[in-house]
Order: C-alpha cells, then structure tokens, then sequence
C-alpha cells in the first residue's frame, strides 16, 4: 500500500494506520494497493485501507496494481481485482495500475489482451501505467491503446534528469490528456535523511521535505 509515494507493506500495520489516517488528514486522495511477497500481508492492509478510508469519510482514488508477471493470457485478471475490491469493501476499484511498463513489458501486455479484458469487466472506472523507460518508448504504448487515463510516475528533482526522465515523461503523459500521478517525491525518505550539510546551508530556513515537494507542486501537468 502507499499514499504520497509512502510505500507502507514492510511497516506494521498500527503504524501503517496512523500514517494513512493522517495522509488522509493532510488532503492525500490517492491510495494505491499493490503487491506483496506475503498475500496475507496484502490482504491485512488491503483491508486496512478499506476500512481506513471508510471510516474517514475520504474522497481518495484507489488503484490495484499488476505487476509484468501476470501479464499473460492466462491470468485471471478479473478474480485479482474481485478479489481486492472485497478486501477494501467496494464494489470496483477505481483504476488498475498497469505497474513496471517499459519498452519490453509493453509488447507483453499489448499481447495479453488484458487491456480489453479489464475495459469490460466492470472492476475498475480506469486503467493506467507505470512507465520505466525513456518517453521516446512511451509513444507506442499510447499509440496501442486509446483506453489510458492515468499514469504514474516517479518524480522527484534527482529523477529530472535521470532516465526515463520524469520532466519529459511528465510532459509526454500530460501531452497526451493523461492525469499523472507523481509518487516517491521523496526517493524512500534519501531526500530528506541523507542531505549533505553543504546543501542544507545553501537551502536555508527551508526544509529539505519542502524542497522536494515544492518540486513536485510546481510541475503544472501534475
């Protein structure tokens, strides 16, 4: 589970509740539930986050996430999401997170028929992506499939620059009437652990989390 690009599933899930009650709290309004390595570990805070966000009242976007590996004809796609929409006590997720999309695992999924499969299945309101390549291979797979409503995107200043480049993947998704989703604003806390104390000093009286947010904020496509 993560919320603000917070990813939750190795934290204990007091902890994992105090820290979504208070995203929630603060205005957080997408809550993305994805894979785990212990399935009992993601059903507890699948059903965490449903009852969560149930008992806060809060407007949020929940997404499932499907990893490459099932990414194949075989797969029960519309069971997974059944499945996860019941552990957060609603009738359909609101989309699915095509997750780990790159210029190989593109082709894979196109191939599947999964796509169509999760357009007619009634389970979730929209599909979207995770993209991890450069923009220059995002083209086709928005070119392949005109049913994408969102995508997501690690985005923090360290990434700008960094391939797949998240200010021109930003752009690409943006250009193309995508909402973006920005996640790990804050490079799993390196952002604000880890900074030099050169750098603090140039910073000044502004924290290093406001930095990275700020960033983050003034992306005009997110």
């Amino acid at each position: 589970m993560s919320v603000l690009g917070l990813a939750l599933g190795n934290v204990p899930p007091d902890a994992a509740e105090a820290v979504l009650r208070f995203a929630l709290s603060r205005g957080v309004t997408y809550v993305e539930i994805g894979t785990h390595v212990d399935f009992r570990r993601e059903e507890t805070l699948g059903r965490l986050a449903g009852r969560v966000i149930r008992e806060t009242g809060s407007s949020v976007f929940i997404t499932v996430s499907l990893q490459p590996e099932h990414f194949d004809k075989g797969f029960d796609l519309k069971g997974y999401l059944k499945k996860r929409a019941g552990w957060l006590g609603v009738k359909a997720v609101d989309g699915v997170d095509f997750s780990g999309l790159n210029r190989d695992t593109g082709p894979r999924l196109r191939d599947s028929g999964l796509l169509d499969a999760a357009g007619k299945n009634g389970l979730a309101g929209n599909l979207g992506f995770s993209f991890y390549d450069q923009p220059l291979y995002l083209r086709p797979v928005l070119r392949e499939f005109g049913g994408w409503t969102f995508c997501r995107v690690n985005a923090s200043f360290m990434d700008a620059d960094r391939l797949p480049g998240a200010e021109g993947l930003i752009a690409a998704a943006a250009e193309a009437g995508l909402a973006v989703v920005a996640v790990e604003p804050l490079l799993e806390g390196r952002l604000v652990a880890t900074i030099p104390p050169v750098v603090r000093e140039l910073w000044g009286d502004r924290s290093p989390l406001e930095y990275a947010l700020r960033w983050v904020w003034h992306q005009p496509q997110i």
